[in-house]
């Protein structure tokens, strides 16, 4: 099977052509459009610049699917969807919840569903690995009024890396687990670092976001005032002291981040290096006692490598802590892309379909 992956983002758009059997994989930034503000003319003029940047047909065009990211499925769409006559009405019930993205992803969607007539469009989502999460993860304790005005559930960032990372690890581990519904920590480290606890499949919690290259995001609200009282500052300012001037840059002076961090052993770095390791040991903590176990931990994301400087002491550290249940952690790095993790959970998808 072979796979077009098409990844619309507000300014540029990103494709990438799969081919499984030979092992094919070509990625490129689309220079002739622009992004979401692309219309549906547009986009299918673009769609056949592609197409003739490779000879599709040589891949065996019968045997190819296309795969659009989608930034979010809301409540609409809680697994991937083969877009079909009633896909683009559901997707117009998302447009509140993302009015920058959805317009845009509509227009290429139905430019998809002219261009590409025989072959099929397959839409993954953004936040539909976290639709198993309990409602009390999910909920913000806010009153009913406020929540009414804003989305009262809260998803993780990267939830397509965190599928594909377990759909990776329960492959290896397939014989090891095959009796019980094994415990997984996913550590995201990107961007916006995350933690995932598993029970088989199913997450069950969500990390509140550790602190990002350039942001903060468990600052007390309460900061956030006397901020304002005392420096006389309004929200432009105060969105952009906690945004770009926090987390590990604040924490060490400039921008840097968490491969930088771990590469470097000096006194800059070492706080940084100590808030990484605890807070990553707490979260991972905390979902080991939600599923029940631990048996896996497995890191993914832009800075996965950083994973080598945290697994062993990460590792040992939590093997301590359930040494009653005499726990041998199997430890992995699922160092591949965003793109190859739409592309996993795709194939994943058709070989159960």
């Amino acid at each position: 099977m072979n796979f077009l992956i098409l990844e619309p983002e507000i300014d540029n758009f990103v494709f990438s052509f799969y081919c499984k059997r030979r092992k094919i994989f070509y990625h490129k930034k689309a220079d002739m459009c622009r992004g979401l503000n692309t219309t549906q003319q547009e986009w299918q003029s673009c769609l056949k610049e592609i197409i003739d940047s490779f000879d599709i047909n040589s891949y065996n065009a019968a045997d190819t699917i296309v795969v659009i990211r989608v930034i979010c499925g809301g409540t609409v769409f809680t697994a991937p969807e083969i877009v079909n006559c009633n896909t683009i009405t559901k997707l117009e019930q998302l447009i509140p919840h993302a009015p920058l993205h959805m317009p845009g992803t509509i227009e290429l969607v139905k430019a998809c569903n002219n261009f590409f007539s025989s072959i099929p469009v397959l839409l993954v989502f953004g936040d539909t690995f976290f639709k198993s999460l309990p409602e009390r993860e999910r909920v913000y304790a806010l009153n009913r009024t406020t929540a009414d005005k804003i989305p009262r559930e809260r998803y993780g960032l990267n939830g397509l890396v965190h599928q594909a990372a377990c759909f990776y690890l329960w492959r290896i581990l397939r014989q090891r687990f095959c009796n019980c519904q094994p415990g997984v920590i996913s550590i995201h480290l990107g961007d916006f670092p995350e933690v995932v606890a598993l029970k088989g499949s199913r997450a069950v919690m969500l990390s509140y976001p550790l602190p990002g290259e350039t942001f903060s995001p468990e600052t007390d609200p309460g900061i956030i005032l006397t901020l304002a009282q005392e420096f006389n500052w309004g929200p432009e300012k105060l969105n952009k002291i906690l945004t770009q001037k926090c987390g590990w840059y604040g924490l060490t002076g400039s921008k840097t981040d968490l491969s930088r961090i771990f590469k470097t052993d000096d006194n800059i770095n070492a706080l940084a290096q100590q808030v990484c390791r605890y807070q990553l040991l707490q979260s991972c903590a905390a979902g080991a006692a939600v599923a029940g176990r631990i048996d896996a931990l497995v890191f993914s994301g832009r800075f996965c490598k950083a994973g080598n400087y945290l697994r062993y002491s990460l590792k040992q550290d939590l093997e301590t802590a359930l040494a009653g249940a005499k726990k041998d952690i199997y430890v992995d790095i699922y160092d591949q892309s965003y793109t190859a993790a739409v592309r996993d959970i795709a194939d994943n998808y058709f070989v159960n379909y």
